[in-house]
C-alpha cells in the first residue's frame, strides 16, 4: 500500500511491515522521531505496538556455514578449558566423579546461558554457552567410560546424556550435535554386542525419521516443533550418510559387524520409493500415471546396479530429499557424499578395469534413458512435469 505525504512515523511502520527494520531499529528510530523537532504526533508512534515485529538474528536464523564455524570453535575452545582442568588438577583420571560432577556444572552452567537469552539474544553469550555445553558433554563422556569401563554401558549413558540435552537446550547446533552422537552410539552398541539386525532396524527408522521431518514436517502447524525437527534431520542424514560410507571400506565387519549391506539397500530404496510417492502427490501425479510408473522402475533398477553400495544410493536418497524441500544443506552434503562414495566404490572393486568400466557404464546408461524418456512423457500435454 502507497500513501502519499507519509509522515516519518508512517514511513518507518511502512518499513516495519515489510521486514526491512529490526525491533531495535524501531525502538531506536522511535525515541530519535519523538526527540526531533519532525512535526508528527506523538500518538502516531504509540500505534507502532501492532505492527509487525522483525526477529533480531537468533540461533535459528543463522547461516548453516557460520554454526558450522561456531561449532568448530567451540570444540576447540572445549579442548582448551579441558587441558586447563587436568593442569589444575581439578580432573583425576583414576576417579570417574571428577569428571562426572564437572560436565555436570558446565552443562548446568551452559543450561543457565541459554536460558537467559530467552528474551535478549547476545551472540558472545551463546558462543560461551556452546563451549561450556561442548565442554560438560565431553567430560561427562570421559566419566561414564571411567565409570562403567565397558562400551555398552558408557555409551547407553552416552545416549542419556544426549537426550537431556537435546530436550533441555534451545540451540539448534546442539541438538545437531546431541542427534548425531546419539544415531553413532546406538550403531556402535548394536555393533559391539554384534546385533546385526538392530542395526538395521536403526538404519529403516534413520530414513523413517528423514521422511518424517522433511517430507511430513511442512504438514505440522506449530513452529516450535519444527525448531527442534530440522536439526534432527539434518543430522540424521548426516549420520546415515556417515554409517553407509562404510559399504564402501573392508572395515565394515570389524567396525560395524554387517557382513552383507543388501538390507540397508532394500530398506533405502524402499523410503525411496515412499518419498516418491509423497512428491508425486505433491505435484498432483497419480501412481498410476506413466511419468511415475518409468521413475519407480528407475529408481529400483538403479538400486539393483548398487545393491552392494548403499552408501551411493542413500546419497541420492538424500539429494532427492533436499532437492524437493528446497535444502541446500542436503543437496550438497548429499553430492560430496555421493562424489566420494562413488570414488571409493571404484577403487575398491576387486575386479579387472574393463569390469569396473562396465559397472559404471551400466546405471549411467540407465540414467540417461530414464532421462530422455522423462523429457518426453513430460512434454506430453496433461503432464505435470515434477
Amino acid at each position: 500500500m502507497t500513501i502519499k505525504n507519509p509522515t516519518v512515523a508512517q514511513l518507518l511502520a511502512q518499513l516495519a511491515e515489510e521486514k526491512v527494520l529490526t525491533t531495535h531499529d524501531q525502538d531506536t528510530l522511535k525515541r530519535l522521531a519523538k526527540k526531533s523537532s519532525l512535526g508528527d504526533k506523538e500518538e502516531e508512534f504509540e500505534s507502532w505496538d501492532i505492527m509487525p515485529q522483525v526477529e533480531e538474528t537468533t540461533p535459528t536464523n543463522t547461516p548453516w556455514y557460520i554454526k558450522g564455524l561456531i561449532g568448530m570453535s567451540a570444540w576447540l575452545s572445549s579442548l582448551f578449558m579441558i587441558l586447563f582442568l587436568a593442569l589444575a588438577r581439578i580432573l583425576n583420571e583414576k576417579a570417574s566423579g571428577s569428571f562426572l560432577f564437572t560436565g555436570a556444572m558446565f552443562l548446568g552452567l551452559a543450561f543457565i546461558l541459554y536460558t537467559s537469552q530467552r528474551r535478549s539474544f547476545s551472540i558472545f553469550f551463546n558462543q560461551f554457552a556452546l563451549s561450556m555445553a561442548m565442554t560438560g558433554r565431553i567430560l561427562v563422556t570421559i566419566g561414564f567410560f571411567l565409570l562403567f569401563k565397558k562400551f555398552v554401558p558408557a555409551a547407553t549413558g552416552v545416549v542419556v546424556m544426549e537426550l537431556v540435552v537435546m530436550a533441555l537446550y534451545p540451540d539448534s547446533l546442539q541438538r545437531f550435535i546431541s542427534t548425531f552422537v546419539t544415531h553413532c552410539a546406538m550403531l556402535l552398541i548394536f555393533a559391539t554386542l554384534k546385533r546385526p539386525r538392530l542395526t538395521y532396524v536403526y538404519i529403516a527408522l534413520m530414513t523413517l525419521l528423514i521422511r518424517t521431518v522433511w517430507v511430513r514436517m511442512p504438514a505440522l502447524k506449530t513452529e516450535r516443533l519444527r525448531e527442534l525437527l530440522t536439526p534432527m534431520g539434518h543430522a540424521t542424514a548426516a549420520a546415515l550418510l556417515a554409517v553407509t560410507a562404510f559399504s564402501t571400506t573392508p572395515l565394515t565387519s570389524k567396525i560395524l559387524a554387517i557382513q552383507t549391506w543388501l538390507p540397508v539397500t532394500v530398506v533405502v530404496a524402499a523410503m525411496w520409493l515412499l518419498i516418491g510417492t509423497d512428491i508425486a502427490k505433491d505435484y498432483h501425479v497419480s501412481p498410476t500415471d506413466k511419468l511415475f510408473l518409468v521413475g519407480g522402475i528407475t529408481l529400483l533398477l538403479f538400486c539393483a546396479t548398487a545393491y552392494n553400495a548403499p552408501g551411493i544410493t542413500t546419497a541420492c536418497f538424500v539429494m532427492t530429499v533436499g532437492f524437493f524441500r528446497k535444502e541446500s544443506v542436503l543437496v550438497g552434503l548429499s553430492i560430496v557424499s555421493l562424489i566420494a562414495f562413488v570414488g571409493f566404490y571404484y577403487y575398491g572393486l576387486q575386479i579387472s578395469l574393463l569390469m569396473k568400466s562396465v559397472a559404471l557404464l551400466v546405471p549411467g546408461i540407465l540414467l540417461i534413458v530414464a532421462r530422455t524418456v522423462f523429457h518426453k512423457l513430460a512434454s506430453e500435454p496433461n503432464v505435470t512435469p515434477a
